[in-house]
């Protein structure tokens, strides 16, 4: 789920016919709006993928099934995912505070991507959102990343230049190098 940001009723509908494997590891899931997009899979997810379905004997059908071999639901993944959730905060105590749910899967998803330097429309068309306020709703950005961005975009404006060099605003290498970035 986190790789592919589904929600948790794409997840259940995915089935085995929906992946493809080879040049581009893919899946096309089928998303609100009655829409299809596709998206590529990691290597380390196409691994999991393919060890899961061989130890299931799974070539078609649901995915995800629950243990009486019917298509899992949303609160079956509900479940699962608050149970290992529960298991792992006992080795790091730190989860044992947050809130774990599917759709936190998909935010985290999201945000990863765009502190990874993924474009907004990149991450909208990823999550199948017909908006990109939509989209800019999702994405939760602590504070040092917002830090970390701004210091990052200054060493665009005063780089090779210290603090205590920089005089002014009226400096000509700043302003310099403020009319070359705008065109």
């Amino acid at each position: 789920m986190y790789d592919t940001a589904a929600r948790v009723d794409e997840t259940v509908r995915m089935n085995m016919e929906d992946f493809s494997f080879g040049k581009e590891n893919s899946v096309v899931i089928f998303g609100k709006g009655s829409k299809y997009r596709r998206i590529y899979l990691t290597k380390h997810t196409v691994k999991l993928i393919k060890e899961y379905s061989q130890k299931f004997n799974l070539e078609n059908g649901a995915m995800f099934k629950n243990r009486c071999g019917y298509r899992i639901s949303d609160s079956g993944i509900d479940y699962i995912l608050k149970k290992y959730a529960e298991t792992a905060s006992k080795k790091q105590k730190t989860l044992g505070n947050k809130k774990v749910s599917p759709h936190i899967l998909r935010r985290s998803k999201a945000t990863y991507m765009l502190l990874n330097g993924a474009s907004l429309p990149v991450i909208q068309r990823f999550l199948g959102h017909e908006s990109i306020q939509t989209t800019e709703g999702y994405l939760d950005i602590g504070s040092e990343a917002m830090i970390k961005a701004v210091e990052e975009a200054g060493k665009l404006i005063f780089k090779d230049t210290s603090e205590e060099m920089v005089s002014s605003w009226k400096d000509p290498d700043i302003l310099k190098r403020l009319k070359g970035m705008v065109k």
